[in-house]
């Protein structure tokens, strides 16, 4: 699992690397104003919550650090993906374990409940939420002219699937 992490996390490297540092925090009109950078910083945010596992075997969501640096600067964006490539190659933590995950469910009140699930789980949990704002990413880029590389932010169970249609026709 830590190597489809890996795979994520390259790809995002890949496209940020490309990307003028004026793209990268550039408010798209059509998609509300958002950046590229912002869901960007998104994502990396949640890769650190999981490899931020605590003792007691909790991953919070809710406290995400929401590093403007990273949203608004392409290399702060760079070095926190490096960050996080190094810390997913020494992770030591066991796929199998239970975790707790706290996670906001409602914006009124503070619902954030705690609740089990597994170390995958929450794995395979950031990057097909990495992936969805990659496709959000990639239709920004396309919006200011900008282009990404096949198959990013298109889920790797879609790839497969166009592949056998290529392969049938």
């Amino acid at each position: 699992m830590t190597g489809a992490i890996e795979q994520i996390l390259e790809q995002g490297q890949y496209l940020v690397t490309t990307l003028k540092q004026e793209q990268y925090d550039l408010p798209v009109r059509e998609a509300f104003g958002a950046t590229i950078g912002a869901h960007y910083r998104h994502s990396l945010e949640h890769f650190q919550a999981v490899l931020d596992v605590d003792a007691e075997g909790v991953i919070d969501y809710d406290a995400r650090a929401r590093d403007e640096e990273i949203e608004k600067d392409k290399e702060a964006a760079l070095r926190a993906t490096k960050k996080l490539l190094t810390a997913c190659r020494s992770l030591d933590v066991k796929v199998h374990d239970p975790v707790a995950v706290r996670c906001a469910v409602t914006a009124k009140g503070e619902d954030s409940p705690l609740v089990t699930s597994s170390y995958e789980r929450e794995c395979m949990y950031v990057i097909v939420h990495a992936i969805h704002h990659y496709a959000l990413i990639a239709c920004m880029c396309q919006l200011i002219d900008v282009p990404v590389p096949s198959g990013f932010g298109m889920a790797p169970s879609t790839q497969r699937h166009q592949r056998s249609l290529a392969t049938h026709a």
